[in-house]
């Protein structure tokens, strides 16, 4: 179980809750918690952030919100990633998303 200090803010019910974690040495800023997604998704922005790491391929198909269909373009195994200071092992799917609204990343398992 993880426990964020997280700021007053964010218990706002009409704000996301947002963190600036560490993935694979990479600083990504105001990644999106969503903890009812059962994957944790990278943008094809935050991807090139990081130097275009190697993705295995990805049998998932993922669903978005308006019912159409996300086809990872790939998945990177094993990330080390870093939460206020605690760190673990994720697998991420990256999708060919344009970032919006300024959220590079989805983690949706905490």
């Amino acid at each position: 179980v993880l426990h964020v200090n997280l700021p007053p803010h964010s218990l706002d019910y009409d704000k996301e809750i947002t963190l600036n974690v560490v993935v694979d040495g990479w600083i990504l800023s105001n990644i999106l918690i969503d903890t009812s997604v059962e994957v944790n998704v990278l943008t094809f922005d935050a991807w090139h952030q990081m130097g275009r790491p190697t993705l295995q391929p990805s049998s998932n198909v993922l669903y978005i919100v308006n019912k159409t269909k996300a086809i990872p373009i790939g998945v990177l195994k094993d990330a080390t990633i870093t939460i206020q200071g605690a760190k673990f092992t994720w697998d991420f799917e990256f999708l060919a998303l344009v970032e919006e609204d300024n959220f590079p990343a989805l983690l949706g398992h905490l």
